[in-house]
Order: structure tokens, then sequence, then C-alpha cells
């Protein structure tokens, strides 16, 4: 397998880690829920893919057919019309304008009896503000201007768009949307999106490498940390806010699994069904250590049990390896390209800001303290050459990054 398959197939692992890790809620016996944050996790990649379609492409959303019988013009969707139709129809009813920003709303909400109420009046329902991407909150405002500029008519999903109002909602959205994304503008604003996120990223590849530059192996972790969604409120809370300080202490002064830890990364995110939630990554020293599940589970018994008041709950994402073609769990070596690039682009995952759902904080991603070992002793395997950490310095580097970025923007 080439480069480039390597480097999809690692995207193509995140995007399912991402989908059943934020999508999907994990009980003690082992089953998974589907939860309402699945379905937005879809509804979201489907309005950025969107909207990259109208920006790049001059396709109609409207096409022009001829009916058999007195050869009358008459016109239909085209795919990229029905795509557009079909998030005004499933999503736009779910969504409201707040500001500079978006309301999310529930379809469907768990009551405190256990029953599941749909979103009818008088219902309660979740609902969570949200800054989306540029991208994503311009295709959303060219949708609600297709279902208000419809409001009144038949359903948007009945409309037909030989009747020219119907068919001109569609194609002014679209210009919308185009004219936006190439306006100097917006593309000011994606760029100082995309700015934010690679610093980001930067930040968190240097710090791999200071890791790097004291151990030649790594054994890598994930685990994910709830809150339960009865106590969604609560993990908003300056109270929650200090639970988690209290447990990435103690990780870092080795009270949760031993002194080994060599390093961490955590990202704080905000769901509609979850609420404030984490993504944790740790580092351990890969001589010593080799057993990622069992200290996986030491860290997500650890938050549920000692450190959440009885309210947390985690995932082990070691269970997924092996629902990975390829994936940057477990030990790796300085010279394992495939294993670092993996990394790579679990670390573009965590630290993406495609959708930013508020979390009451403004630094929601934390990592422990870069330290620079220039000079001093090496632990693990003899250096057998001084650029024996070239590979992690070419590979850990935000020019490998648009390499990786070429192929996650392919296989989106």
């Amino acid at each position: 397998m080439n480069e480039q398959a390597i480097i999809d197939a690692f995207a193509k692992g995140e995007r399912l880690h991402e989908r059943i890790a934020k999508g999907m809620r994990h009980t003690l016996n082992g089953s998974a829920v589907i939860t309402e944050d699945y379905d937005w996790l879809l509804a979201l990649a489907k309005l950025e893919r969107t909207a990259k379609r109208l920006a790049s492409t001059d396709e109609s959303v409207v096409t022009i057919i001829r009916q058999r019988q007195r050869q009358r013009v008459a016109y239909k969707l085209t795919g990229l019309g029905q795509a557009i139709r079909n998030l005004v129809v499933n999503t736009v009813p779910l969504v409201e304008r707040d500001g500079s920003g978006f309301i999310l709303k529930g379809n469907t909400f768990r009551k405190a009896d256990g029953t599941i109420a749909g979103f009818i009046p008088g219902e309660p329902f979740t609902i969570t503000r949200a800054i989306l991407n540029p991208r994503i909150s311009v295709m959303l405002r060219a949708c609600m201007r297709i279902a208000h500029r419809l409001s009144g008519h038949l359903a948007v999903e009945m409309a037909d768009v030989n009747e020219q109002r119907f068919r001109e909602a569609y194609e002014h959205a679209a210009r919308f949307v185009r004219r936006v994304c190439k306006s100097r503008r917006f593309k000011t604003i994606l760029q100082n999106h995309q700015r934010s996120a690679n610093k980001n990223l930067k930040s968190c590849l240097d710090y791999v490498t200071s890791l790097f530059e004291k151990h030649s192996k790594l054994l890598v972790m994930r685990v994910d940390l709830y809150i339960h969604p009865e106590h969604r409120e609560w993990s908003a809370s300056a109270h929650a806010e200090h639970c988690v300080g209290q447990f990435l202490r103690a990780l870092r002064e080795g009270r949760i699994i031993d002194p080994d830890v060599q390093g961490w990364i955590v990202k704080r995110e905000g769901g509609l069904y979850r609420g404030i939630h984490f993504h944790l990554m740790v580092f351990l020293d890969g001589h010593k250590h080799q057993d990622g599940y069992v200290y996986s589970q030491l860290l997500g018994e650890a938050w549920m049990r000692r450190f959440s008041d009885g309210k947390g709950t985690y995932f082990n994402c070691w269970v997924l390896r092996k629902k990975y073609e390829y994936n940057a769990l477990g030990v790796v070596h300085v010279s394992d390209w495939t294993m670092l690039t993996g990394i790579t682009v679990a670390l573009e995952y965590v630290t993406k800001e495609d959708c930013a759902l508020e979390t009451g904080r403004s630094r929601n991603l934390r990592r422990g303290i870069l330290v620079r070992f220039a000079g001093s002793p090496k632990l693990g395997a003899p250096r057998k050459a001084e650029n024996d950490l070239s590979l992690v310095k070419q590979v850990l580097t935000c020019s490998h990054l648009q390499r990786l970025q070429h192929g996650l923007a392919k296989g989106s």
C-alpha cells in the first residue's frame, strides 16, 4: 500500500472513531447506543461537503428536462439540488440563528423516567449553542433561506421546482453560497479558522516530538471521558471543571497508572446529547509498557469512580483497534513511519475545529509541559546515529500536515 493510501486509511479510521466515540453512548455491559450526536455529526459533514461542492464547481441545482407529451419544458433538481433539499428537510427544522452562531435542538429527549419524548410542543428537548466552521455556517444560512422562501407553501419535500418560486429558491441559495465562499472576507475568515487549528496541531506535534527525544518508544492510548447524560448540565459547572483538573493532576503525578506517564493531551468538546466531554491521549514509556488496554481501563475507571463525583462514564478507544485497517494505538518507535503518520492524523482530528459547540471555556485544548531534552541522556535503546530522530521531526511537522490534509480532503 502506498503512502497516500495509508494516510487515507488512517483518516477513515479517525472518522469511524469520531462517529463511534462521539456519537454513541457505551454501557457497562459493552453495548453501544446511538445518540443524537451521531446524527448531528453526519448532518454537519453533509453541510460542509455540500458547501465545498457548491464553491468548487459550477454544477447546477436545477436542470431542464422535456416531457414526452407535447414536448413541454419541465424542471427537476439535480443530484446537488437533491442534497440541498435533504438538508432543508432534515436539518433546518432543528436549527435556529443565534447572534454569531446557531442553536442546535435535539429531536428527542430522554426524560428522567427513561421514556423518550419527541420534539413536539410542550415536550422538553435538548438545546446547545454552537459556533460552526465557516462553510457549515454559510450552508446552513442558505438552507434557511430556502425554508423561509417556501414557508407558507407546500412542505419542502413536496415543492415542485416546475413552479418558478420554488425553483428560484434553490438557485438563489446556490448563488449565495458561491458568492460568499469566493469573497475575500470569507477566505480571510476561513484562513484564520484554519490557522487556529494548525496552531493547536503544531503545538501538539512539537509536544509529541519532545517526548520522542526522551524515549525511542512510546505507548499511545486514547480514552474518552464523559458525563452521564442525566448530568449534562453539571458537565458545564465549575465543580465539573475542578474534577477534570484533579484527574489531570493525578495523571501527571502518577497517581492513576504509575510514575511512567510521559505525557498527555486532552481536548474539551461540547455535545448535544453528551454535554461537555473530553478526548484524552496518553503516552507511556514504550520500553516498559505494551498493554494499552489495561492502562486505558485504569484511566477510565479512575475518572468514573474517583474523580467525577459518580457522574462520569468513559469509552476505552483500545477496543476499536481491530476496526481500524491502520491505527496509531500501541507502541510507536521513532523509526516507524506508518505509526508516526497515524499519530499526526489522530492529532489533526483531535485539534480540528470543524464544529465548535460552546463549552463556556476559552481554553479547550491542554497538554503536558513541553520539555526539550537537548544535551541530556535519552532513555531506552541507545541512539545509533546522530540523526535518528530525523523521521520523527519530518513526519510530526506542519509541512507533513499539508500532505495529510490533501489526503483527508479526498476521503472526506
